[in-house]
């Protein structure tokens, strides 16, 4: 075998142009499938991690069918709940929250919004909209402050109103009647998601559920795991527990968030489809090397015929300029790749001076890629390109096995 594959580098250096050549398309190719498979793995993990720290968490806990309908009476009592599932050593955090259609009133303007009723006390530190650098003015409302709330600073600005000022908030009760609750600003978001900044409102979950007529009422409750590593485990655990409470069921991310999951599958079924385009690129341009380094050896290849060698042997010679080609390949642009991903892993790739808005299906997102090393992909990817290597060689194999010796030494 080593002879086979040291008279295959041997040959493969005859024309060092053409095989430069080729083996930069194998690297590139190589380089490009990796880091972009890389990067794009890293930067859904990143939308994932963003996600579900503002949405459902890794595990939702929803009545049956709020999902689908959004109705503000399908609520569960949440405290019985909660105490289950922070006994779960998988369980980072748990936040419960209130998600109610309504209408909030200034002196000035009104507006239709949907209001949250949230935890701040548990959720900050987590939850991206509680960061400080996201809270442009004011603060989060004190626990014994009943009285305070966020608001989308464009939504502030659209009602007139500012840091300190009041408004009314009304939703629907239990009973069918329009209540109502005079809050205060204590502190203006500022996210540059449109969606969030224009449209949220968020109040303290234990006085929504006062107006609303329902003590510890939640539309949701968000799960978050030490490692989204754990979901699987830990779904079965989180369902039994769900289930204590009447029609309640616990859901993983990408069944309550379908809109961030659907992306990915699209964005990733994508870039399959632009690697599979690529190495058939890479696969006709190895073609067209060892069919030209072939004819150029004609003569050769009668020669050797005539003192005896086999078409099988024949046959590996070729096999054996495409194995040291790919496999050389495929080492240079693993290392490239693997260098700048070290890089992208490290430092990360900003591209907020590309976007001006932060949100994407009612969650917020940092503007940052960092790549992972995804390395059962990275061997598939170099695996692949050396089959496809060998599987190129078959056609200047069989040309080089029907050239006859004597036609070829006599008319090359």
């Amino acid at each position: 075998m080593m002879l086979w594959i040291k008279l295959g580098w041997r040959n493969l250096w005859r024309n060092r142009r053409r095989s430069l050549i080729e083996l930069s398309s194998i690297a590139g190719s190589i380089f490009l499938a990796i880091f972009m498979n890389n990067i794009a793995k890293g930067s859904y993990a990143q939308m994932v991690d963003d996600g579900v720290k503002m949405g459902s968490g890794h595990i939702g806990l929803y009545r049956s069918q709020f999902l689908e309908l959004r109705k503000p009476e399908l609520t569960f009592e949440a405290a019985p709940l909660l105490s289950e599932l922070e006994k779960d050593p998988a369980v980072a955090g748990v936040f419960p929250r209130l998600q109610m259609p309504g209408l909030i009133r200034s002196s000035r303007e009104s507006r239709a919004t949907a209001i949250i009723g949230m935890d701040f006390s548990r959720e900050f530190g987590t939850n991206p909209v509680l960061k400080p650098t996201n809270i442009s003015d004011g603060e989060i409302p004190a626990p014994d402050d009943d009285r305070g709330a966020l608001i989308g600073s464009v939504l502030a600005e659209e009602l007139g109103i500012g840091l300190g000022n009041k408004f009314v908030i009304m939703v629907q009760g239990t009973d069918g009647e329009i209540e109502s609750r005079l809050f205060r600003i204590s502190g203006l978001i500022t996210t540059n998601a449109r969606m969030i900044d224009a449209s949220m409102v968020v109040v303290p979950r234990s006085i929504l559920s006062e107006v609303i007529g329902k003590e510890d009422a939640a539309h949701e409750i968000a799960v978050m795991l030490h490692n989204h590593n754990l979901i699987d485990g830990a779904v079965p655990r989180i369902k039994r527990i769900a289930h204590t409470s009447e029609d309640v069921d616990a859901l993983r991310w990408e069944e309550a968030m379908p809109e961030i999951s659907n992306a990915i599958k699209m964005d990733y079924t994508g870039f399959q489809i632009m690697v599979a385009f690529l190495y058939l690129i890479v696969g006709i341009g190895t073609i067209n090397t060892l069919l030209m380094s072939v004819m150029e050896r004609t003569r050769e290849f009668g020669v050797i015929r005539a003192v005896g060698l086999s078409r099988a042997g024949i046959r590996k010679m070729v096999l054996s300029e495409a194995l040291v080609l790919s496999i050389t390949g495929v080492i240079a642009g693993t290392l490239i790749g693997l260098l700048v991903c070290l890089y992208t892993y490290t430092h990360g790739i900003d591209y907020s001076f590309m976007i001006k808005d932060k949100g994407f299906a009612g969650t917020l997102f940092e503007p940052v890629m960092y790549s992972i090393f995804d390395w059962p992909t990275m061997g598939l990817l170099g695996v692949v390109m050396i089959l496809l290597a060998l599987v190129a060689s078959l056609y200047p194999a069989h040309f080089v096995m029907k050239i006859r010796p004597a036609e070829a030494m006599r008319k090359y």
